[in-house]
């Protein structure tokens, strides 16, 4: 008999409290880069390092490091390859442009600088301070990054600033066209008691394709006076 009381004495301690709260397992709604998505970043740098008249080393890594797509333009130096890969892991994994974390100009900033990017190697971690990582930002996540590297620090910012936007910028066409598909489907209840006229669903929608054309002639590289012409 004294056996079973103690197990009813101890019972409570493993059964959790009412009111506590469970604490969450996991993290859903992420938002994840694609190998398509990749694909459309390096097009997007390619075509701008062409412009530039500049032969440049492409990386995209997925949000916590990893490789999903790179690419050599003829005449890159290879030298640059590793470099354009060490950016782009440098950028989503940290967050955030790469560049200097001491911006001074002295020679104490320097050296810290460089102490930084050694003890990351040193741990097995990549971590560049040269210019010419940049994260890609969809929906306020780090969904990943472009990293280039084989032009100047200006080129190479400026095509992967270009590449992460025109990623960031047919993500948002694809979101609104899809937004518009919804409000033209038939099928589609609208929650709303009392329903626009149709002289304000239609210009809703005018403005609505207005935007999907702007998003598209930014994509393309092609003038905004597109969309209005």
């Amino acid at each position: 008999m004294l056996k079973y009381l103690r197990c009813v004495v101890f019972l409570p301690l493993f059964v959790p409290s009412l009111g506590a709260q469970t604490p969450q397992l996991v993290i859903r709604g992420q938002v994840k880069l694609t190998a398509a998505g990749a694909e459309r970043v390096v097009q997007a740098a390619k075509e701008r390092a062409a412009a530039l008249k500049v032969a440049e080393n492409i990386a995209v890594v997925d949000d916590g490091g990893h490789l999903l797509a790179f690419l050599r333009m003829d005449g890159a130096r290879p030298a640059s390859a590793d470099t354009a890969i060490s950016k782009a892991i440098s950028a989503a994994t940290m967050r955030r442009e790469t560049g200097p974390v001491f911006k001074g100009g002295t020679q104490e900033d320097a050296s810290l600088n460089l102490a930084i990017e050694h003890a990351a190697a040193a741990n097995g971690g990549k971590l560049t301070i040269l210019y010419g990582g940049i994260p890609i930002v969809v929906e306020g996540q780090v969904i990943g990054a472009v990293g280039v590297g084989g032009g100047t620090e200006e080129q190479d910012v400026s095509v992967a600033k270009t590449a992460a936007a025109a990623l960031e910028i047919a993500v948002s066409a694809t979101y609104y066209r899809g937004r518009r598909s919804d409000s033209l489907d038939p099928n589609k209840s609208i929650p709303n008691s009392n329903p626009p006229n149709s002289r304000e669903c239609s210009k809703s929608r005018d403005s609505v394709s207005l935007l999907i054309v702007c998003f598209q002639c930014a994509a393309n590289g092609r003038p905004l006076a597109n969309a209005i012409g």
